[in-house]
């Protein structure tokens, strides 16, 4: 059994600075060893407008699901208006083919494959798209292309304005 199926408890995770303050606790369904659905509760009040009104659609290849929805939350925070998650580098592409994302958030290292050979290769099947990797290895990015790079663990204001900058043009 993986590490995401023996989630059994809530998780809450709680985001907070001036402009807003977030919080959301997450219940984890395990579906089987690969693949994960949440039910949240949702609790968030916004001072001020998204980052970025024109972002569309983001990808976050993550394969631990309490850091992927976090992840996700922030992008949307910072302007996305849908995310759709992999853990895997098929399941990242697949993702993509589905729908072209206008940014990606991705993990370097994932249950099978890796973020930059996904990236790699939605690039060449949908084109350039911004990418932006949180990874606790940042020598493992040696050699790939990337828009930006953030070390775990990352700060959420960080993230949101690295999405919203490379999102302004999408």
């Amino acid at each position: 059994m993986s590490a995401i199926s023996e989630v059994a408890t809530p998780v809450t995770i709680a985001t907070a600075n001036d402009s807003f303050s977030c919080k959301r606790t997450y219940k984890y369904t395990p579906l089987n060893d690969l693949h994960w659905s949440r039910a949240d509760v949702h609790s968030c009040s916004r001072i001020c407008t998204t980052f970025v009104p024109h972002s569309r659609h983001a990808l976050v290849i993550e394969d631990e699901a309490i850091i992927a929805f976090h992840i996700g939350d922030l992008v949307e925070q910072a302007g996305a208006k849908t995310v759709a998650y992999a853990q895997t580098e098929l399941e990242a592409v697949s993702a993509a083919m589905e729908q072209k994302p206008d940014i990606i958030v991705s993990d370097v290292r994932l249950l099978t494959g890796t973020g930059p050979a996904a990236v790699t290769s939605i690039r060449l099947r949908v084109g350039r798209v911004p990418a932006i990797f949180i990874t606790g290895n940042p020598e493992a990015l040696d050699g790939y292309d990337h828009d930006g790079l953030m070390e775990k663990p990352f700060e959420a204001d960080r993230l949101k304005e690295t999405v919203a900058r490379f999102a302004v043009d999408c």
